[in-house]
């Protein structure tokens, strides 16, 4: 099932981004537009996911 709201344009980073948890995509989508690669991707939904 698709996202309902996902920024990117890769692939990757699509379906990455939809692997999510809900809230995970919501503080990405608030605090972090700017995620450029999948790398930084990573990176910030772990961090995110660290801090819960």
């Amino acid at each position: 099932m698709p996202c309902p709201v996902n920024p990117y344009k890769d692939e990757a980073m699509q379906q990455y981004f939809c692997s999510l948890p809900p809230f995970v995509q919501e503080n990405i989508m608030q605090c972090n537009p700017d995620v450029q690669t999948l790398e930084d991707l990573r990176q910030c939904a772990e961090n995110l996911m660290k801090s819960k």
